[in-house]
């Protein structure tokens, strides 16, 4: 019964990561889509959406 609790905890605190991220990420430097597109997937596709985004739509740093 732990094993799904775990793993559903890794996904919010991955997805929360993710939004976090975005939040921080100057205007204007997303990649692939818009902010506003942004902006809906991270809430409407939680754990897949924060997946494409640390995938694609990050700005590359460093």
């Amino acid at each position: 019964m732990w094993l799904p609790t775990l793993v559903l905890l890794a996904g919010l605190a991955f997805w929360a990561v993710s939004v976090v991220d975005f939040a921080r990420t100057p205007v204007g430097q997303e990649r692939v889509f818009s902010r506003p597109v942004w902006i809906v997937l991270l809430v409407l596709g939680s754990v897949v959406a924060s997946v494409v985004w640390w995938a694609v739509g990050r700005p590359q740093r460093g």
